[in-house]
């Protein structure tokens, strides 16, 4: 997939996509919240049928924070989970989609003694 920039100017290629439909193309938000949506509806009417508990709709970001918080949690770099994200700066990943878990409070307490 070409990146391109304000201009419109071509400046390289993308890949390495998380999300990618069946086609191997890039899912655009409202495909993929339909695709939610599809999944959801299927999963409680399942629910239903197997007195399991049901779930509730979710968006795209909340799958881009949980993804960015567990692979944060796991130890992932940050900086390949930033690229994933498609950010240029590791702040903004820091900044909005992670949060320290107690774990890794104590693991950066162990470190830092």
């Amino acid at each position: 997939m070409p990146y391109v920039d304000d201009s419109g100017n071509i400046r390289g290629q993308i890949s390495g996509f998380l999300f990618v439909n069946t086609s191997g193309n890039v899912w655009n938000e409202p495909g993929f919240r339909e695709l939610i949506k599809r999944i959801v509806k299927r999963h409680n009417k399942g629910a239903v049928e197997n007195h399991t508990e049901k779930i509730e709709n979710f968006c795209p970001h909340m799958v881009q924070h949980t993804y960015t918080s567990l692979a944060y949690s796991a130890g992932a770099d940050v900086k390949i989970v930033s690229q994933n994200l498609g950010y240029a700066s590791t702040s903004v990943t820091l900044d909005t989609y992670t949060h320290r878990t107690e774990d890794k409070k104590k693991e950066q307490a162990a470190v830092l003694k």
